[in-house]
Formats: structure tokens, sequence, C-alpha cells
């Protein structure tokens, strides 16, 4: 057994020597920072280890410099759009030139990320549907698009952050909405939506079937044009969605959501500690998260709802990365984004 001077000394010089580490190591952290910022970690984005990176469309979608309350409008000009190059960094582009790389033959997927989610951490977030997406994809081409929204944490108590995200997720909605009405009718489009991302994808369904979000929702002219062409019906798949549980209940909150899509898939997971609070959202007693019980549903809509119980897999934890790790939600994620798949 080790002495108590030995074991002593051993401390005090792995200290010293975590110390020198630390100073020599200073430097190189800060102009890591400062390159991050220049260039968000596009690099990890692209992981060639899991397959053809040419056969994989990368785009990034920001609305963090757009309105985020009010009355707002869906300005081109404060959306952000970025493609990743064959270089693996982010080349900017814009609303036209993400529209004309529309393909009927090639499916495209939508992420969008949870609360808390910075810029950097909303791309590592969509690099795991990424590479997922290229474990699964074989020789098919795909468009993956990364919603990128303002989820950075609040200061202050934890409530108000969530109260805030509440409302920043309303109006998310309703510039998905209009981005994806904009898509060619004949595309198929995979949503997956995380936590609130979940929230934004629902009540984007719900505005392109004609209703509204919050007092937002798209003009009668863009719903019949929609409705003239016969868009390909949409799959959503929400993974510890914060929203409640009855919303996709016909005349509720999100009721139209479902009439847009062909399937809807609900994680749900009773151990998720975060979705155990959500009522506490609206004050002492709310409705449940639809990623803690399910989604509540009746009649038709009930055939287009499939439920996945991730307890077991995930447990306590809410966190993406814990999600989509795995294995049923990573098979899903396949079949929700590869359309085509049974």
């Amino acid at each position: 057994m080790f002495s108590h001077t030995t074991v002593s000394m051993g401390r005090c010089g792995s200290a010293a020597a975590d110390n020198r580490i630390r100073r020599r190591f200073r430097g190189l952290g800060i102009a890591v920072v400062a390159l991050t910022a220049l260039f968000p970690p596009a690099a990890a984005t692209a992981d060639d280890s899991t397959g053809d990176d040419s056969r994989a469309d990368v785009w990034l979608v920001s609305t963090r410099r757009a309105a985020r309350c009010g009355q707002v409008d869906f300005a081109a000009e404060k959306i952000d759009f970025h493609q990743l190059g064959d270089d693996h960094r982010w080349h900017p582009a814009d609303l036209d030139s993400f529209l004309r790389s529309d393909d009927p033959d090639v499916p495209t997927a939508v992420f969008v990320h949870g609360n808390r989610a910075g810029a950097n951490t909303a791309i590592r977030d969509g690099e795991q549907v990424l590479r997922r997406m290229k474990r699964h994809a074989g020789q098919r081409s795909f468009r993956l698009a990364i919603w990128s929204w303002p989820g950075d944490r609040i200061a202050g108590r934890q409530r108000r952050d969530v109260k805030v995200k509440a409302a920043y997720s309303d109006v998310q909605a309703y510039y998905l909405a209009e981005c994806l009405h904009r898509i060619e009718p004949e595309v198929s489009v995979g949503l997956v939506g995380y936590s609130f991302g979940a929230r934004v994808i629902t009540g984007a369904l719900q505005m392109l079937g004609g209703g509204t979000v919050a007092g937002r929702g798209l003009s009668a002219s863009d719903l019949s044009e929609e409705q003239d062409a016969g868009r390909t019906p949409l799959r959503a798949m929400l993974v510890a969605a914060a929203c409640d549980a009855g919303w996709l209940l016909p005349g509720h909150r999100h009721g139209l959501a479902t009439s847009q899509v062909e399937r809807i898939l609900v994680t749900r997971n009773g151990c998720d500690p975060v979705l155990r609070w959500y009522p506490r959202l609206y004050g002492r007693r709310g409705p449940q998260a639809m990623g803690y019980t399910g989604a509540y549903c009746c009649g038709d809509s009930c055939e287009r709802i499939e439920h996945l119980g991730v307890s077991c897999s995930v447990g306590r934890n809410h966190d993406w990365n814990c999600y989509v790790r795995a294995p049923a939600i990573e098979r899903q994620l396949a079949r929700y984004t590869f359309l085509n798949a049974p």
C-alpha cells in the first residue's frame, strides 16, 4: 500500500504537470475558438468513413438573425443558407440556390434541433443525422438540411428560458412552413425534430394544413397552389417531443398536422427527467409531454401515428446523443428519411 507521503507527492507532481499543460495549450485553445467562429466545424460534419460524401447534399439553414417574436414575415434575406462543399467548408448560399437543388429522385431530410443548442451544437447534432443517413444510404443520394434556430440558453431561471423558447418555437414553425411549401411538390421530404424541434415541426405541419399557430399561418394563395400541385405526403419523426401530448388531436393546437403526413413517429420515454417536468411549463399542473406519454389520438389520425418506446434504451436522459444512438431510433431514422423505404 502506498504511504500517505508517496500519494501526496504524486498528486502534487500531477497538479504541476497539469498546470504546465494548461498553460502550454491555452494559446492553442484561443486560436481554435477563433477559427471555429470563422469556420463552423464543417469538417466534423463530413465523415469519410460512413459513405460517399458526393451523395450527400448538406445544407445549413439558420434563422438566428430573423425576427423571434411579434408579427413576422418570411424575410429571406434574414435567413442564412450555407452549403457544405467538397472542401468540407460551409459556403454562403441563398433560398433560391437551395430550391434549385430540389430533385424528385433525391429525398430531402430536415433536422430541427432542440433547446439550448448554440450554432456549433446545432451542426454537431445534425452531424449525427448525417452519419446515420450515410450508413443506410447504400448507393442512394440524399439532401439534408440542418435547421438552426436561436436555441441558446437564456440567462436566468430555467422556467423563463423554457417559456421563451416555446414562443420561439411558434415563430420557427412559421419559417419552416414557408420554406417547406416552396420545395417542389414532387420532392419527398422527411422531418426529424428533437425536443422543441419536434414542436417546430408539428406547428409547421399545422400551417401547411391550412391552420394557424399563435396567429400565424400561410396565405390562402400559397395553400391553394400547394393543394393543386398535389404535394407528396411528408413523414415526420418526433424524438423526445416537448409539446403537449394532445396537440395532434382533431381541433387541438396542431390538430391538422396529421393531414399533411403519411406517417408520424413519436418516441416515448417515461424515464426522461426533463420531459417529466414539462407540465410545470404551465404552472403547478399542466398536460404531459408527447415525448413522455406518447401522442393522444382518435379516429383516422391514429392510423398515421406510430409510437416507439425507448425507455429501456435511452433511460433517464434528455440528450440528443443518447436518443439518436438508440438502435431502434437509428433504424426508424433511415425509414423516415429515405421515404421510399418500407
